[in-house]
């Protein structure tokens, strides 16, 4: 029988975007909290990235990241992202527009091309602005993340889980606080109030799961977790940084151990068309 062959790096991938972050900032008012709209639009029917009602408001302490409730990998080179977000306390508008592209836009805008290059876009509203930090990869694939978490010593016992799970890519350069800060992809990003408790063998629930993967890069995994077990109140550290190598054919799993408990990181690639 004939053997399959797997595609190379240039045989395969999409035009495909990774929405790293989105951060909101006020202007002569202080942003305590969120409601409001962000939809995608790269077809005739928009797609919900952000949906919050006013009685339902996200609430900020710190940073005032964009909580986004469905990551989204764009297959169009045509698209726009439309934003309607106000403040709660007063319902001031702080981010009212859209950003665009199209292909000709990322081959040619400007003389360059914007393809595989780090963008920060602006939305302004009366009161504040938005910034989205994304990059638009003329060849991606589509990576899938599944992570479970596993006790070593105690059974089945529950455990909360806090901390920070970063999703990067090999090769492009993290060096200043800036890029660190913006440029990553928070798959679970969770302080210790609001810890997630977890069972033997349990799912841990990602804020973001896909995430966009240019075909000639490795998809980096760092993990800065810390989880403490309901019985004896011991706080267990799990960290580490894995490379994920793109590859079809097959799905990818590694652990990151601690002492006594570690998680392990499964990456699925695939190619949409």
């Amino acid at each position: 029988m004939p053997q399959t062959q797997t595609p190379t790096p240039l045989e395969i991938g999409f035009c495909g975007a990774e929405i790293f972050s989105i951060y909101v900032w006020g202007i002569n008012c202080e942003v305590s909290g969120l409601y409001g709209t962000i939809n995608v639009y790269d077809s005739l029917d928009p797609t919900p990235i952000y949906c919050r009602d006013s009685k339902d408001p996200q609430l900020f302490s710190d940073d005032k990241f964009v909580c986004i409730e469905k990551h989204y990998a764009f297959t169009n080179p045509q698209f726009y992202v439309l934003f309607n977000l106000k403040e709660p306390v007063e319902n001031l508008m702080i981010s009212n527009g859209r950003i665009s592209w199209s292909d000709g836009m990322l081959r040619y805008g400007n003389a360059m091309s914007w393809y595989n290059k780090r963008i920060c876009s602006v939305v302004r509203g009366d009161h504040g602005y938005a910034t989205l930090h994304y990059t638009i990869f003329d060849l991606a694939v589509v990576a899938t993340v599944e992570v479970v978490f596993f006790c070593d010593d105690v059974g089945d016992v529950p455990h909360n889980l806090h901390g920070i799970l970063y999703a990067r890519y090999g090769g492009h350069e993290y060096s200043t606080d800036y890029e660190r800060k913006y440029y990553q992809s928070r798959l679970f990003n969770r302080p210790l109030n609001k810890a997630v408790q977890l069972r033997m063998s349990s799912k841990v629930p990602l804020s973001k799961s896909v995430v966009a993967v240019p075909v000639t890069s490795p998809l980096i995994i760092e993990a800065d977790l810390k989880t403490i077990c309901d019985g004896n109140l011991r706080e267990e550290v799990v960290s580490g940084v894995e490379a994920f190598t793109v590859d079809l054919s097959s799905t990818t799993s590694k652990k990151f151990r601690g002492h006594f408990c570690h998680i392990e990181v499964s990456v699925r690639f695939e190619d949409p068309f």
